[in-house]
């Protein structure tokens, strides 16, 4: 089984999350500011209107937000952990704490989870939780837009682990906090709002700064242009959001105004669409950590775990059909002196080479060619009769001669390959060892005979405990 460290999938993560956006991200991310917009349009044509008072709905769309802004932070607190880039844990911090301001404002919102006739500082939490939240999580935004560089770690894991710790923890203290000191000191707020509606205050004073504060992220993201990549067109769609949602309060004067719930809708939407973007990261990087496990990182042929997951299913088919089946082992003759030679990059491009010829001898669909080890390969050619099995076997040996690359320390003075062929006509169970070893002594039997020679084993599995009956087939330069 392969397994990889840290360092190999923090590289794989950071290489999708560094790379630049492609035109096709750059015009999602335009499309869906543009539905933002025509949404926060229709909120703001007809935002005085009295919109219906459904508090539930109220409460189940700002729930709905803080769970996707827990498992945002939760996905980028991971991410932190594993590569230890600034920008995952200022953002991991950034949607925790602003998860915990939603559940504050939430509590804090008239008529939602208390009882009886609010006194004047009461009506003011929800106005001051709202305020905090639409200034602190811009500014954490903007924080982590600047630090957006692969040149921005945290070296060193036991510091990593203590930051992640960190960030898993201070949001929840810090929001508890301010909620507390808030609460308490409720009476001496300003009045933002009277009788559910908002005062000139809030409107002339607070909110032109805080819509400001929103939209500064995104502008930053935009002046960039060049080197834009998919985490910073998600934060610029999520400022761009947040900037509506504050207009929206401007332009409703009061609570369940159409344009205050419009407001709204367009926070869950955008924070749905930031945590689907972070899920279809995963799914990326999933379907990355798939290939790279099954693949040979220098000829790019399947590795020595995808050839046996791959002979498993063929040998399983093979034994419930009765078919044949046929395994070919592949050695490159003299390659240690070829190293010793030519250095291991001419031996590095010498595999890659040979392994490109032998892929093109095996094109049909349960066919696979893999690197066995070192300069070892191995074929599985299911569904295949004996004599087909030598031809494909012989096709290999001279397509690899012809490649005619010089090794002055082997007696042809070129590059050849040695192969050992076994077949068998119909496979027994319990059985799937014996193929392998079949083929290695038929490969050391090419060996033997001069190596550049096709060595075959007919039919092993009816001489379990004897020298199978066998072919030669050399070639001459």
């Amino acid at each position: 089984m392969v397994r990889f460290g840290n360092r190999q999938i923090a590289g794989l993560i950071a290489g999708i999350d560094e790379r630049v956006a492609s035109r096709r991200q750059k015009l999602l991310a335009l499309a869906g500011c543009g539905i933002l917009a025509a949404i926060a349009a229709l909120g703001i044509t007809f935002g005085r209107i009295e919109g219906p008072t459904i508090k539930s709905a109220m409460v189940a769309l700002m729930t709905i937000l803080a769970l996707a802004e827990w498992l945002t932070a939760y996905l980028l607190l991971a991410k932190f952990y594993v590569n230890g880039r600034l920008i995952y844990g200022i953002l991991a911090f950034a949607y925790a704490f602003d998860a915990c301001l939603i559940c504050f404002y939430m509590a804090a919102f008239p008529g939602l989870f208390r009882t009886g006739k609010p006194t004047i500082g009461d009506q003011q939490l929800m106005t001051v939780a709202w305020t905090i939240w639409h200034c602190s999580f811009p500014t954490l935004v903007l924080l982590a837009v600047l630090f957006d560089s692969p040149m921005h770690r945290l070296i060193g894991r036991a510091r990593i682990r203590v930051a992640t710790a960190a960030v898993g923890i201070v949001p929840s203290i810090l929001a508890v906090t301010l909620a507390a000191l808030t609460f308490f000191n409720r009476e001496k707020l300003p009045h933002f709002i009277v009788k559910g509606e908002f005062q000139p205050l809030l409107r002339a004073g607070v909110l032109p700064i805080v819509a400001l504060l929103c939209a500064l992220p995104c502008i930053v993201v935009l002046a960039r242009r060049k080197g834009l990549t998919p985490l910073a067109l998600v934060l610029s769609v999520t400022s761009f959001a947040l900037t509506l949602e504050s207009l929206m309060v401007d332009a409703g004067g009061e609570l369940y105004s159409v344009a205050f719930d419009v407001g709204k809708l367009i926070m869950v939407l955008a924070g749905c669409v930031v945590l689907l973007a972070m899920l279809w990261d995963i799914f990326g990087v999933y379907g990355q950590l798939a290939t790279i496990s099954g693949t040979d990182a220098l000829t790019g042929l399947p590795n020595r775990r995808a050839l046996d997951e791959h002979f498993a299913i063929v040998f399983n088919r093979a034994l419930r059909n009765g078919s044949r089946l046929g395994v070919i082992l592949i050695d490159v003759d003299h390659f240690k002196s070829y190293n010793d030679s030519y250095g291991h990059l001419a031996g590095d491009a010498c595999l890659r080479r040979v392994a490109a010829e032998l892929a093109g001898c095996a094109t049909r669909p349960l066919d696979m060619v893999a690197r066995y080890g070192g300069e070892e390969f191995a074929v599985i050619l299911p569904d295949t009769p004996a004599a087909g099995m030598t031809v494909i076997a012989e096709r290999m040996r001279d397509a690899v001669e012809r490649l005619a690359l010089l090794h002055a320390q082997s007696s042809a003075g070129l590059v050849t390959i040695s192969l050992g062929v076994v077949h068998v006509a119909k496979v027994d169970p319990g059985h799937e060892a014996d193929l392998f070893d079949a083929a290695d002594r038929a490969l050391y039997r090419a060996k033997a005979l001069g190596r550049n020679v096709v060595s075959c084993n007919i039919e092993p599995r009816n001489a379990p405990d004897s020298e199978p009956p066998q072919m030669s087939v050399s070639s001459a330069l």
